[in-house]
C-alpha cells in the first residue's frame, strides 16, 4: 500500500455541512437523519414545525440566531429529544415547545450542550420538567433562556416547570435567564434530585408551591453569583 493511501486512513475526516431548508433537506429532521458523527446542519433564520429526534452522536444544531431560528415542536410528546448515550450541541435558536410535554427530553446518558438558546412554552400534564427533562442524563447551558414553561396544568403536584434533574443527572447553567415558569409541584424555575451547578443567572418571576425558583431535593445545588428575584410560592419563594 502506498503511503498516500495509508494516511487517508489515519487523517479524520471533516465534518459534513447540511443546510436547512435545501432541496436535499426540506425540514431539520430530513437532516438530521442523513447526518454522520459529527457533522453539523445550519438552519437558516425562519419557523421550523415539527419535532427533533437525534440519534446521531456529536451533531452540532445551528440556528441563525435565539430570535431568528424557531424550532417549533409539540406534534409529540418532546419537541427535541436525543436517543440514550447521544451527544449534541443545539445553539443560536428557540426551541419552542408549544404545548409539548417536554420542550426538551434527555435520558439514560444523553448529553445536549445549550449555547444562546430561548426554550420555551413546554406544558406538561402527569409529567415533570416542561421546558427541560433530565433523567440520568447531563446538560449545560450557556446565555441561554428558559421561559414560560407552565407546569400547572391541574392533574396533580409535577416538579421543575423549567428545568428537571433527576437523580444521577447533572445540570450546569451559566449567563442564563430563568423567567415565567410555573409548576403545581416545587421547582418553578429549576428542581433538582442531582447534581446542579447554577452561576451568574437569573432568576425572575417563576412560581411553584415551593421553591419557586430553585428546589433541591435531596441534592446540593451550588448557586454563585445569581440574580433571584420576585419569584413566588407558598414556601421558599428563591429557593428552598
Amino acid at each position: 500500500m502506498s503511503i498516500l493511501a495509508l494516511l487517508s486512513l489515519i487523517v479524520p475526516s471533516h465534518a459534513a455541512t447540511l443546510d436547512v431548508p435545501s432541496t436535499s433537506y426540506p425540514t431539520v429532521q430530513d437532516a438530521v437523519d442523513a447526518a454522520g458523527n459529527g457533522d453539523i446542519i445550519e438552519i437558516a433564520a425562519g419557523t421550523y414545525s415539527g419535532d427533533v429526534f437525534i440519534s446521531v452522536d456529536n451533531l452540532t444544531i445551528r440556528g441563525a440566531g435565539m430570535n431568528q431560528t424557531v424550532l417549533d415542536g409539540g406534534v409529540g410528546n418532546f419537541g427535541f429529544s436525543l436517543d440514550f448515550y447521544i451527544s449534541a450541541t443545539v445553539e443560536d435558536l428557540t426551541l419552542h415547545g408549544n404545548d409539548a410535554r417536554n420542550v426538551m427530553n434527555l435520558n439514560d446518558f444523553a448529553y445536549a450542550e445549550l449555547n444562546r438558546v430561548k426554550l420555551m412554552e413546554g406544558r406538561h400534564d402527569n409529567y415533570n420538567g416542561a421546558g427541560l427533562y433530565l433523567d440520568n442524563a447531563d446538560a449545560t447551558v450557556f446565555q441561554s433562556i428558559i421561559c414560560s414553561n407552565n407546569g400547572s396544568a391541574g392533574y396533580g403536584n409535577y416538579n421543575g416547570g423549567g428545568v428537571y434533574v433527576n437523580g444521577g443527572s447533572s445540570f450546569v447553567a451559566r449567563e442564563s435567564v430563568f423567567f415565567g415558569n410555573s409548576v403545581d409541584g416545587d421547582g418553578g424555575g429549576v428542581w433538582a434530585s442531582g447534581s446542579a451547578t447554577l452561576v451568574n443567572n437569573v432568576f425572575y418571576d417563576n412560581t411553584a408551591t415551593n421553591g419557586a425558583a430553585v428546589y433541591a431535593s435531596l441534592s446540593t445545588i451550588e448557586l454563585t453569583n445569581n440574580i433571584i428575584e420576585a419569584n413566588d410560592a407558598d414556601s421558599g419563594g428563591g429557593t428552598q
